[in-house]
C-alpha cells in the first residue's frame, strides 16, 4: 500500500505540480509512518496532521484521500 501511495503521490502531485510546501493529512498509518515523515522532511514539505476525531477536518481529508485513491 505504501509503495502505491508513494507512486501516485509522485505521478499525480509532484510531477504535475512540483513538490508541495505543505500537506494536511489525517492520522492514517501511511501518513504517520517513519518513511512518510522522512520523505516529507527530505523534500522540505511541512506535514500537518488533523486533530483526532475532528469531524470537519477528517471529512475534508477523507474527500481528498478518495480523490487520490481513484487515481491509484
Amino acid at each position: 500500500m505504501a509503495e502505491s501511495v508513494a507512486q501516485a503521490f509522485f505521478a499525480d502531485i509532484v510531477r504535475l505540480h512540483g513538490v508541495p510546501q505543505s500537506m494536511v493529512s489525517d492520522r492514517d498509518p501511511i501518513f504517520t509512518s517513519t518513511f512518510w515523515r522522512e520523505l516529507m522532511r527530505l523534500m522540505g514539505t511541512r506535514l500537518h496532521m488533523t486533530s483526532a476525531f475532528h469531524p470537519q477536518s477528517d471529512g475534508q481529508t477523507e474527500a481528498a484521500n478518495r480523490r487520490v485513491q481513484m487515481k491509484v
